[in-house]
C-alpha cells in the first residue's frame, strides 16, 4: 500500500505540516528509519518505547492539567481574599 502525506494526514486527522512533524520527531527519536524515499518504522525501538516510554510521556500531561488547576484556584483565592483587604 502506498500513501502521500496528504492522503495519511487526511486518514488520520491531521494537517500536513502535524503530520510532518511526527514524521521528524519519530526520526529524531529513531522510532522510525529513513530509506531513500521511504521512511519505515523502526518495530524494536517502538515496541520498546511503548513498554519502558509511554509511561514517561503521558505524566507529563497529567502534570501539566494540575498545574493549570492550581493557578485557577490560586486566581479565585487572590480574588476573594482581596475582598477582605
Amino acid at each position: 500500500m502506498t500513501w502521500s502525506d496528504v492522503s495519511l494526514s487526511v486518514e488520520l486527522g491531521m494537517s500536513p505540516s502535524q503530520l510532518h512533524s511526527a514524521v521528524k520527531r519519530s526520526l529524531a527519536a529513531s522510532l522510525a528509519i529513513p530509506g531513500g524515499e521511504k521512511i519505515a518504522p523502526n518495530i524494536s525501538n517502538r515496541e520498546e518505547f511503548l513498554v519502558h516510554g509511554l509511561k514517561y510521556v503521558l505524566v507529563d500531561g497529567i502534570r501539566a492539567g494540575r498545574a493549570r488547576e492550581r493557578d485557577i484556584v490560586s486566581k479565585e483565592l487572590r480574588a476573594r481574599l482581596q475582598r477582605y483587604a
